[in-house]
């Protein structure tokens, strides 16, 4: 019985209380504890019948009055984190701020429960009171996070502005991973990425969002300082966090760009299934988190186990792989060769003159009179905005004379080479080409 109130009766200890007022401090404990179990019962179950009754998806069901208790009241990893909060100034944004800092980072699944549906946490300490009032901060708490420079530490200035989406919050406490937009606009890292940018980049299409390694590349950080902020752990020898779960997608979409385009085309809408059907499944392991019957002992570890359908999937086709790799270097006649990374059709000539890439059709007998190229020059090459090797993969003719290296003759770049110049005054947007029509972002003009 005393093992219950351990905590309570430590801080009766140290403050001399006498055994009389010990007893009726119990008393009102009880009394409140019991009232506010009452109040956390109706209140469920009107919201069960509210517009919103969604958010009271996340109860207390399954939670006995002691494991409750034993939660809020008996674990020194809440008591201390209500003492910060009751000593901190919630009426300036940097005392909301800090209160949330100091819940969510505090790794307790009774914090994650409370900011899932705080109705049903609220009467049941003076701590979740407090936080009720902090709400209102969570988009710039994660925003800041989200905006912060890694390497210095600062939030540059053109990013000082973001802030998090209060219902992408929502979802993800309420274990809505699948549902949260962690690239596209406007809530995703391209929002944040575009603040900084000198002309802004389009939406990634959905069908491929997890198959552009830029794309990953650009999540991965922004899906980091969220999960971090949020409270979840950095990494977990059980199973997946959601950052590594990005970044082992990310390997995997790497290894898939340097098989043959015969593969690629089979292996990359795979992966995006694969991983699509991963983030449903996070979705379910985040659920059992905030249902689990003694909040004290449940974790914020992975997201996703190791060794499941997600591994498995990517394993069958890399084994695949293996022999297609094999039989390649066996018979390198067998198979007609492709550039490794390239995607089918993403360069089309509508004409002998005029090439389309991306959203905007070049003239490129312009372009070579301009810079005084040969007609032969390769246009995709030098017109690619990707970076170094990756831009070979778009040359129709690798491996052929003069189309061997960047630095090959048809690769090379005339002097005084102005891409954006040629984008103003040698090429035009192609008919009917949408927002986020290519298989990359590509850059905007500000109008």
């Amino acid at each position: 019985m005393l093992l219950k109130h351990a905590s309570f009766l430590t801080q009766a200890w140290n403050k001399l209380l006498s055994v009389t007022e010990v007893i009726e401090l119990l008393k009102v404990e009880d009394a409140e504890w019991k009232a506010a179990s009452n109040a956390s019962a109706r209140g469920a179950e009107e919201g069960s019948h509210s517009p919103d009754a969604s958010r009271s998806a996340v109860t207390l069901r399954g939670v006995t009055e002691a494991a409750l208790k034993r939660a809020l009241l008996e674990d020194p990893r809440f008591v201390a984190l209500a003492e910060e909060i009751a000593d901190l100034d919630l009426d300036t944004n940097e005392g909301r701020a800090s209160a949330l800092e100091t819940a969510l980072l505090s790794g307790l699944t009774i914090i994650q429960r409370f900011f899932a549906n705080p109705t049903c946490l609220t009467t049941k300490h003076v701590a979740f009171a407090s936080l009720t009032l902090c709400l209102s901060e969570l988009p710039s708490y994660f925003g800041r996070a989200q905006a912060t420079d890694l390497v210095t530490g600062e939030i540059p200035e053109l990013r000082d502005s973001w802030l998090f989406d209060a219902k992408q919050a929502e979802n993800l406490f309420k274990g809505k991973i699948s549902e949260v937009t962690w690239f596209n606009l406007p809530h995703g890292a391209l929002g944040l990425m575009n603040l900084d940018a000198s002309e802004p980049f389009r939406d990634c299409p959905i069908d491929q969002l997890y198959t552009v390694e830029s794309v990953l590349e650009e999540t991965i950080p922004f899906v980091r300082a969220t999960m971090l902020a949020a409270g979840w752990a950095a990494e977990s020898k059980a199973g997946y966090t959601l950052l590594a779960l990005f970044e082992r997608q990310l390997a995997h979409v790497r290894w898939i760009r340097k098989q043959g385009e015969m593969e690629i085309s089979t292996l990359l809408p795979h992966a995006q299934e694969s991983f699509q059907a991963a983030l449903l499944a996070c979705d379910e392991t985040h659920g059992r988190m905030l249902s689990h019957p003694e909040p004290m002992v449940a974790k914020l570890d992975f997201h996703l186990p190791f060794d499941g359908p997600y591994d498995k999937a990517l394993s069958s086709k890399t084994a695949g792989g293996k022999m297609m790799i094999t039989m390649r270097r066996a018979f390198p006649n067998l198979l007609p060769p492709s550039a490794p990374r390239s995607l089918k059709d993403l360069v089309s000539w509508p004409d002998a003159t005029h090439m389309r890439l991306g959203s905007l059709i070049y003239d490129t007998t312009a372009i070579a009179k301009h810079y005084t190229l040969s007609l032969d020059h390769c246009f995709p090459v030098l017109l690619s905005v990707k970076k170094g090797g990756h831009a070979l993969a778009l040359c129709d003719h690798w491996g052929e004379a003069g189309h061997t290296s960047l630095v090959s003759e048809k690769h090379v770049a005339p002097k005084e080479w102005n891409f954006q110049y040629v984008c103003a005054h040698m090429a035009a947007k192609a008919a009917g080409a949408a927002e986020g029509s290519s298989h990359k972002h590509k850059r905007q003009k500000k109008k």
